[in-house]
């Protein structure tokens, strides 16, 4: 027993060393969706930790729809807390529960119906991720293997999908979005948000919303137009920047119906800079 332990002890000394002062992978790669969120919420999370950093001026929170947008090369300026599978509602509980008062947060109104996860938030703001570089969610064996072992490849190109898998996804994507969601599940959703957003404001952090584009044929679809006519009777007083002006001096196909490609996300990313006007006030460290 008392080998078995002084083995442990010393894998985690051993390990910590590696982390402080081994070499890295050049680009942090995540095994699953779940685990990728976390890291994301980890990483904003623990960007008020340290003295030197006062985290980012302005967050975005949305779904997979907005998460492909770029803003890494702002130093810290603009974090994306946009996250795969999940909605506004958990990045925005992420805010809530941190206590931190970003100057602006701009919500992506595209996805509703699914509740904040809450456990997802927990994990990432729990008592050991928190303490320890050990407990980070990039720092998982699996991970640094699985980072190390992508960064050496080139994986394959999403510019552009096979016209045939791109039509079966589009279809799929037709059905969904031409069923409205159901008037309750619209209403909670709404009432949580607005709940997160009264908060917030209290703190002092200006709301600002977005529509990500999507392939035209499901831009004015059941359920877009549904969701878009209640964001508006829910907050009329509150802008909403819209797809016409963040999909501005492009053709918008997508991949599969509704995210789009790297060049797309990088001309939406560029417009929405604009369109908010991006005013930091000091260059923050990276996180």
């Amino acid at each position: 027993m008392k080998l078995t332990l002084a083995t442990a002890v010393a894998l985690l000394i051993a390990f910590a060393a590696y982390l402080a002062f081994g070499p890295r992978p050049a680009n942090v790669k995540i095994q699953s969706q779940w685990q990728a969120n976390r890291y994301v919420l980890e990483k904003y999370l623990r960007s008020n930790q340290s003295s030197g950093n006062r985290g980012p001026q302005v967050v975005l929170v949305g779904s997979s729809l907005a998460e492909r947008l770029g803003f890494d090369d702002l130093d810290g300026c603009v974090y994306n807390m946009a996250l795969s599978g999940e909605s506004m509602l958990t990045g925005l509980e992420a805010i809530v529960k941190s206590g931190h008062q970003p100057k602006q947060v701009y919500v992506e109104i595209n996805v509703l119906g699914r509740k904040a996860n809450g456990p997802l938030v927990e994990k990432a703001g729990g008592f050991l991720p928190r303490v320890s570089a050990l407990f980070h969610t990039e720092n998982m064996p699996i991970n640094l293997v699985f980072s190390a072992f992508a960064s050496g490849r080139k994986g394959p190109s999403v510019d552009s999908i096979e016209p045939g898998i791109f039509q079966a996804a589009l279809q799929s994507k037709r059905g969904i979005y031409a069923q409205p969601l159901p008037e309750a599940t619209l209403q909670i959703s709404l009432s949580e948000l607005k709940n997160a957003i009264a908060i917030l404001e209290k703190r002092g952090t200006q709301i600002g919303f977005f529509e990500m584009p999507v392939n035209p044929e499901l831009e004015n679809s059941v359920q877009a137009t549904q969701i878009r006519t209640a964001f508006r009777k829910a907050f009329p007083e509150a802008p909403i920047i819209g797809v016409d002006e963040l999909g501005k001096g492009q053709a918008i196909h997508t991949i599969d119906g509704i995210h789009l490609d790297p060049k797309e996300a990088a001309g939406v990313s560029s417009n929405l800079r604009t369109a908010i006007g991006l005013k930091c006030s000091a260059k923050q460290k990276p996180i």
